[in-house]
């Protein structure tokens, strides 16, 4: 799905031989072929950014709201697989949009917000229902402190992950209060 949403990008604004080298390089480069043959989140992540990619070129084409509030909904729902590394081709997205859309400069920044918004609630469905919900009936937030939605965004599958830090969350640990059956000991 991503090599066809790359390829469909590409040719937008290039020729089909480029969409098709584009398509075949992104196919055929190691970490892809390494990474999307398993059951992780990965995949889910790349092909919903390129997806907002694709939206993003469309929307630069027309200046079109529409697409770019979808590009900024595909980067929340991306969010949801891998949580901030979604976050990194916001800049880049919103840049592009920014200089290429073909319309007035203050119209740009309304329709990037309104993408942004669009991020957010994509993004913060989850994380409210999340927080909101009491701790001592919700399943143990993995990867976390402290059973928080919040210090697993900007901790571990955040900041941490963004800037290559190691560690986050308990690892192996039981959550506090938590008793591991006999024959069973935690730690990281």
């Amino acid at each position: 799905g991503a090599v066809a949403l790359l390829y469909a990008a590409v040719r937008r604004v290039a020729s089909p031989a480029a969409a098709l080298l584009a398509g075949g390089v992104f196919a055929l480069t190691p970490i892809a072929v390494l990474m999307f043959r398993y059951n992780n989140p990965d995949a889910l992540l790349v092909l919903l950014l390129v997806a907002a990619a694709y939206a993003t070129v469309r929307a630069i084409e027309k200046a079109s709201t529409r697409w770019i509030v979808l590009a900024g909904a595909l980067i929340g729902f991306a969010f949801l697989a891998k949580m901030m590394q979604a976050f990194v081709v916001i800049p880049a997205l919103a840049l592009a949009y920014l200089v290429a859309a073909p319309t007035g400069f203050w119209r740009r920044i309304r329709q990037l917000l309104a993408a942004g918004l669009a991020v957010v609630v994509a993004a913060g469905w989850w994380v409210a229902i999340a927080e909101l919900w009491p701790a001592s009936s919700r399943p143990y937030i993995g990867g976390s402190e402290n059973n928080s939605v919040l210090d697993l965004t900007f901790g571990y599958n955040g900041l941490g992950r963004i800037f290559g830090q190691g560690g986050g969350g308990r690892g192996m640990e039981p959550p506090a209060g938590v008793e591991l059956p006999a024959g069973f000991e935690g730690g990281p």
